[in-house]
């Protein structure tokens, strides 16, 4: 939470109260709950980080350029390395490392669509911010005025994460069968957006203060409309890379290294490469298959059946 963002709704907040408290002879804003509506929306203003969301995308961009070049020196590498080898052991290693390197480009995807997730937040809370300070502005011009014609808030808000995702959506035409971002961009640029709040005009300040308790109010349910898009861009993504899809991002361990029943002669190089060296005859795994890390704060879960969520980290 932004702390001078903060300071300044909650001061504006009881500026608000005070205001209505003197031109509320009549008890009027008691029996309407104006006060506590007021604190209400001020506290739901003050919420929302954009910097922490930016910082965020930051980190994950440094993440995209590492898997980039651990990709091109590693799995490169490893694909030349294996030029000569043959057999069935050789072949499914290989397909192993086409697998790691398909998982990879996935996660790439994963990223790209959680930065666009963040970004679509951090737009919301730059809009809502600007609406809020509309808001303000107009109210108290209108306190000042002891009137108002009506007026016309939230416009920066009303369907600001549909429109971005829409445009994301829009771009990805054509991308890979494994590529979620269009997708989740498209589900979040889907269903009805919310519409600018107007309100009459009024003829005195109580009537002014009365107007912008409906605004904000109405402006709060813009950003609900818009955050609910972000909440299912969210879940969609976490869907798309957990259960029986996180085989995609971590494939399944080739038998070269995890069968008990491995045969080495499956796995050597032609004849005028071996060049006179012996075929290995040892049954034994040419490497220990690794154990099962511990699982982390986040995978402390099994499925229904009561087995690990991840099964094929290894055997529980």
């Amino acid at each position: 939470m932004d702390p001078d963002w903060h300071a300044r709704m909650d001061d504006l907040s009881r500026s608000f109260q005070a205001i209505l408290r003197e031109h509320d002879e009549d008890g009027i804003g008691e029996s309407a709950r104006l006060y506590d509506r007021i604190e209400r929306a001020f506290n739901l203003f003050s919420c929302g980080e954009g910097f922490g969301a930016s910082k965020m995308n930051e980190f994950l961009s440094l993440a995209k350029d590492e898997m980039t070049k651990d990709r091109e020196e590693d799995f490169n590498g490893v694909r030349r390395d294996m030029a000569e080898w043959q057999g069935d052991a050789a072949n499914q290693f290989l397909d192993y490392v086409n697998s790691l390197d398909d998982g990879m480009n996935i996660m790439l995807d994963r990223i790209d669509t959680l930065q666009m997730i963040l970004q679509a937040h951090a737009i919301l809370v730059k809009g809502m911010r600007e609406d809020v300070c509309d808001l303000v502005r107009k109210t108290l011009d209108g306190i000042a005025e002891a009137e108002t014609d009506g007026w016309e808030v939230g416009m920066t808000i009303a369907g600001a994460v549909a429109g971005f995702a829409a445009g994301v959506a829009g771009a990805a035409v054509g991308l890979p069968v494994w590529a979620v971002i269009g997708t989740i961009a498209g589900t979040m640029a889907s269903g009805a957006s919310g519409v600018a709040v107007a309100v009459h005009g009024a003829e005195d300040e109580l009537g002014v203060i009365v107007n912008f308790v409906d605004s904000a109010e109405g402006m709060l349910h813009l950003v609900d409309i818009e955050r609910l898009r972000i909440e299912k861009g969210f879940r969609d993504l976490a869907e798309s890379i957990t259960d029986a899809k996180l085989v995609e991002v971590r494939p399944n361990r080739p038998v070269v290294v995890t069968a008990p029943d491995f045969q080495p002669g499956s796995f050597g190089m032609k004849e005028d490469t071996q060049a006179g060296h012996p075929v290995p005859t040892d049954n034994s795994d040419l490497v220990p298959e690794p154990g099962k890390k511990a699982d982390g704060p986040f995978d402390k879960s099994t499925t229904p059946d009561g087995h690990d969520r991840y099964p094929e980290q290894g055997p529980a």
